[in-house]
């Protein structure tokens, strides 16, 4: 599902799990331009001695409750 569909369900939050920086700086343009804003971020080192690193972010749409 793609960033433009999630923001069309107009869910209260999502958790996005990226395995690429750059996929979650581009979903990231699209979801606030959707009405969310970025509650929390952590990054996970879920495969040590990659370079791969991994983030968790909670996204809660602007105006929802909680």
């Amino acid at each position: 599902m793609r960033s433009g569909e999630i923001v069309e369900l107009r869910l209260d939050s999502i958790v996005y799990v990226s395995y690429d920086p750059s996929t979650l700086g581009r979903d990231a343009v699209v979801l606030a331009g959707g009405g969310y804003k970025l509650v929390e971020v952590q990054p996970v080192d879920m495969f040590p001695q990659t370079y791969h690193i991994e983030t968790i972010s909670l996204w809660q749409r602007r105006g929802a409750a909680g």
